[in-house]
């Protein structure tokens, strides 16, 4: 390691108590840097007198100790420990992490609506290895099969934990000459006996008849709600309405 000092720009956060030198500033005080010698690492630590973090960081990253230092020189040392990283680095990733890596470039790709053959673009892995050498991307039939096993395994879950019930609510005899106000009359009572409110509500279907197109605006706004709610018209009614023309 090799110390070297610089001047700090920071705001004074120095105590009353805190010994200044006459003549220097709080915020002009020298900070003092350790940064590692070892070829090609570049870090650097604020040093204060103790030599705990270096000696943690030549131990861990470098495998450099005193143990070490008895049985080969500094230069050597330095040599093998740069060798340490350039195969650590060489090595590809556990099948793990591999996995994890290429799901989140496939969430990535779906998220922005990416074409999925942009993976096998060759810019595009240099742009990978640029950032992680380590990585190697799948071919695109690979990640398409994957996309598309994903989708079979949640639309079976969805199939297994869903359950469709019809349940007829009532069956309410009006007269021929009904209005919006009318129909409303008589669903309101059948969603407050059943306790349905807006937020259980997501659609009503009906005729083409413009007094229930009505009755289904004026309820909505009746619920109070922001969205309203969807009036979805019933296929065979429409098209017996077109045969008829």
């Amino acid at each position: 390691y090799s110390t070297y000092s610089t001047s700090s720009s920071t705001p004074n956060t120095l105590d009353q108590d805190d010994d200044v030198s006459p003549g220097i500033k709080p915020e002009d005080k020298p900070i003092t840097k350790a940064k590692c010698k070892v070829e090609g690492c570049q870090t650097q630590y604020v040093w204060h007198g103790s030599t705990t973090n270096m000696v943690n960081h030549l131990r861990d990253i470098h495998h450099i100790t005193k143990t070490s230092l008895e049985h080969s020189s500094v230069e050597e040392l330095k040599k093998s420990s740069q060798q340490t990283i350039e195969i650590t680095l060489s090595k590809p990733y556990s099948a793990s992490r591999q996995q994890k890596l290429t799901q989140d470039i496939i969430i990535f790709f779906i998220s922005c609506t990416l074409p999925l053959s942009l993976i096998e673009n060759k810019n595009f892995r240099i742009f990978l290895n640029s950032f992680d050498p380590r990585y190697k991307p799948l071919c695109v039939n690979t990640i398409k099969n994957k996309i598309v096993n994903e989708t079979n395994h949640t639309a079976q879950s969805i199939k297994n934990e869903f359950r469709i019930y019809d349940l007829t609510l009532g069956i309410i005899e009006m007269g021929a000459y009904k209005n919006a106000d009318d129909i409303i009359n008589t669903i309101e009572p059948m969603l407050e006996e059943f306790g349905l409110n807006r937020s259980k509500i997501l659609s009503i279907t009906t005729d083409n008849v413009s007094n229930v197109k009505l009755a289904v605006t004026r309820l909505s706004a009746r619920l109070s709600v922001s969205d309203p709610i969807v009036n979805i018209f019933c296929a065979a009614h429409m098209l017996q309405l077109s045969v008829e023309a």
